[in-house]
């Protein structure tokens, strides 16, 4: 019981799934445009320049269904009665955990907190032992907080794609990571956004 119990691909509809990540990704491109950061790729958070909010929309949604459509191949290619659908809520409802990420990121005063941060390092580059520990302290609260989201993202992605795929062999699981992971590297390098 406890294994199914943060799972929402067992326990909502497909329909309820879509809308929620379809609310979540308005959100998150509203929320990027109007305090100028930016998803790039699905694992990464930057600051940008003042962009327009159908500008950002279409930067998320690049991301979305360049992962979108790779894992759908992916999930054909292992089993061929993979529905569309389920791939698309996999990929929505896994972005939730990063959309919470970006929340947080752009509270002013954890943004103001992550500016100084960066500042402080490149300040003290050559000699880091002149940081402070509560700051170090609080770096590193924010640290577990953003690989706690990562985690959720490959933890929601994974049971969704495993359920979509009907999976029960661990190397899709290795494989959906690694894919991923090129995947979003690749669009960090690439750079196709608006």
């Amino acid at each position: 019981m406890f294994k199914n119990s943060w799972n929402p691909f067992v326990h909502n509809s497909e329909q309820k799934l879509l809308v929620i990540g379809l609310v979540g990704f308005v959100f998150a491109a509203l929320l990027s445009s109007y305090n100028h950061v930016m998803l790039l790729g699905a694992l990464k958070i930057v600051n940008t320049k003042p962009m327009l909010w159908y500008i950002s929309l279409c930067n998320l949604g690049i991301t979305l269904l360049a992962n979108i459509l790779v894992l759908y191949l992916f999930a054909i290619l292992r089993f061929a009665k993979t529905r569309f659908i389920d791939v698309v809520n996999s990929v929505l409802i896994a972005h939730l955990a990063m959309y919470l990420l970006l929340l947080i990121t752009v509270i002013p005063f954890v943004s103001d907190f992550l500016k100084s941060m960066e500042f402080l390092v490149l300040d003290h580059i050559n000699n880091p032992t002149g940081i402070s520990v509560d700051k170090i302290g609080l770096m590193l609260v924010f640290a577990f907080f953003s690989l706690a989201c990562l985690i959720g993202f490959f933890s929601l992605l994974l049971k969704g794609m495993k359920i979509a795929m009907n999976s029960k062999v661990g190397g899709d699981t290795i494989a959906i990571v690694l894919l991923t992971l090129v995947l979003n590297t690749v669009l960090q390098f690439i750079n196709i956004y608006l």
